[in-house]
């Protein structure tokens, strides 16, 4: 058992002298990030960063405590300067893009996202979010676009077809929103409102029976 009281946490001279302590505290400060225990993990986050400013497990962690604990700007600051201690790593810029998503300022989710597919063209998912946040900004043709750009990507992936299934729903292209959703749910998309969903599309297309089948 670990006493993790911060009257008891070792310095900041301990933590650099022995590699086990910083091993052990990063797991530490995740385990409580996953439990959204996000004060206590902020706390260890904290003593990594200031033990290696350059720590960029460290800025990244901090950033997803702050962001759940609604201080945003404290959350994104974190997540540029894991940017800055990696470079060539795109997650920061990710979970930049995925900060403005969710406070809606969406041309900004949209310029990290671009600037996390420069630094990696492949890494999975970052059309998908361009797409996502194209949509949410009102422009379902690019958004419809970036879902295709995914695809071509990763074929497999689910999130490309019920992106570009809302596009057509939202261009009032019916019929082929029923058919997004129908290759999403072959490729395992699960849960009632991915089925309700295509009913709708195929509803408002038209096909009442097979709508009312699918329900």
């Amino acid at each position: 058992p670990v006493n993790l009281q911060k009257s008891e946490v070792p310095s900041n001279f301990l933590i650099n002298q022995f590699s086990y302590s910083i091993e052990l505290r990063q797991a530490m400060a995740e385990i409580y990030e996953e439990n959204q225990r996000y004060l206590e993990s902020c706390n260890i986050y904290e003593q990594l960063k200031d033990a290696d400013p350059k720590n960029k497990k460290a800025h990244l962690g901090l950033g997803v405590c702050y962001q759940g604990q609604a201080l945003f700007d404290k959350a994104l600051k974190s997540y540029l300067q894991a940017v800055v201690s990696d470079p060539s790593d795109p997650e920061g810029k990710i979970k930049a893009g995925l900060l403005y998503l969710q406070t809606e300022k969406y041309q900004e989710a949209i310029n990290q996202f671009k600037g996390a597919l420069e630094i990696n063209p492949r890494y999975p998912r970052i059309n998908y979010l361009i797409g996502k946040a194209l949509l949410a900004k009102g422009d379902s043709y690019q958004a419809l676009q970036s879902a295709l750009e995914e695809r071509k990507l990763n074929p497999n992936l689910v999130d490309s077809y019920l992106l570009a299934a809302e596009s057509y729903s939202s261009t009032q292209q019916y019929s082929k929103c029923a058919t997004e959703y129908q290759q999403a749910i072959r490729l395992g998309a699960s849960g009632s409102d991915t089925y309700v969903k295509m009913a709708r599309c195929n509803r408002q297309s038209g096909s009442l029976d097979v709508a009312e089948n699918i329900l």
